[in-house]
């Protein structure tokens, strides 16, 4: 529980304590019954030109698990990706939800 302490005209002071409100912890839902739902979950930690992140795997990690554990998805989980394993991977997903390929598709 943060507190912090502030002076006021240097004789007073008060406290003020912030207590964060609970976070309700979002109840397993029904997996879905008809079709199948498909996720491509991305989590890079390292870039060439700006800082590395530090938590953007783990992230990734949690989401893909959460979608395929509570709501049915069949994940593609990519970590430190390049562009061109991104652009196979959704090349790869188009393909299996719609039997070919973007390029084929037109778009």
């Amino acid at each position: 529980m943060p507190a912090f302490r502030r002076a006021i005209n240097r004789t007073q002071t008060f406290t003020v304590v912030r207590k964060s409100p609970a976070v309700p912890r979002t109840p397993a839902v029904k997996k879905p019954s008809s079709g199948k739902y498909y996720a491509l979950v991305i989590g890079n930690n390292d870039y060439e030109y700006i800082p590395k992140l530090e938590t953007a795997k783990k992230d990734a990690r949690r989401v893909s698990a959460a979608l395929a554990d509570r709501y049915g998805f069949e994940t593609k989980l990519l970590l430190d990706a390049s562009r061109n394993d991104i652009l196979r991977a959704f090349s790869k997903l188009w393909t299996v939800r719609l039997g070919n390929s973007p390029c084929q598709a037109g778009l």
